[in-house]
């Protein structure tokens, strides 16, 4: 079996990030803000509050990958490979 010569896709994951983290956020106001009769338990605001934390640190952690990688290529360091 022969692999296809695909290019692998050069994403940073920032914005995917990003994008889960905002939905996580308006998640969190919409179950903070929503009305009383609502029969959803309180533990759903925490889950949507631990959302936007790990998104946060993941966010920070990509952004700091990604420069890191741009300072090691402009210094001629290949970067990693799978």
């Amino acid at each position: 079996m022969k692999q296809a010569p695909v290019e692998p896709i050069h994403d940073d994951g920032v914005r995917v990030f990003t994008i889960g983290t905002a939905l996580f956020v308006v998640g969190s106001v919409v179950l903070y803000l929503g009305p009383g009769s609502w029969t959803t338990p309180d533990w759903w605001l925490t889950v949507g509050l631990t959302g936007v934390g790990i998104g946060l640190i993941a966010i920070a952690y990509c952004v700091w990958r990604r420069n890191k990688r741009d300072h090691e290529a402009a210094l001629g360091i290949p970067a990693p490979t799978a």
